[in-house]
């Protein structure tokens, strides 16, 4: 993790059962386990790494209604990646938390 940063998570559901939450996270595990616990369908989750003043990026996840899961990553540019399951979104929140950076083993492509 880089020095003197923190996450902040946004999670957004619309639609029937609307639902907003706001949370920051001082460590990796706990944004980690703030965003596993709502990656649901229709949820969006948005990660952000911020520090003295700086956004050192995003990682936007978005689930759709039979559980596939969009993957956005603002660095000084956009990059996504469609149809990921849970399972490879997970793991490319974890490469991506520590620095910021994308995971090579998803076809990112850009935005």
């Amino acid at each position: 993790m880089r020095p003197n940063t923190h996450f902040q998570i946004e999670v957004e559901r619309c639609g029937v059962e609307p639902f907003q939450l706001e949370a920051n996270a001082a460590c990796e595990a706990s944004a980690f386990a703030t965003t596993e616990a709502h990656l649901r369908p229709g949820n969006v989750i948005t990660i952000a790494c911020l520090g003295e003043g700086v956004d050192y990026g995003n990682l936007i996840m978005e689930v759709s209604a039979d559980g596939d899961i969009h993957l956005v990553a603002h660095e000084h540019r956009g990059f996504q990646v469609n149809g990921v399951s849970l399972e490879h979104a997970l793991a490319a929140l974890r490469f991506w938390l520590p620095l910021q950076e994308r995971d090579s083993r998803l076809a990112w492509e850009d935005q």
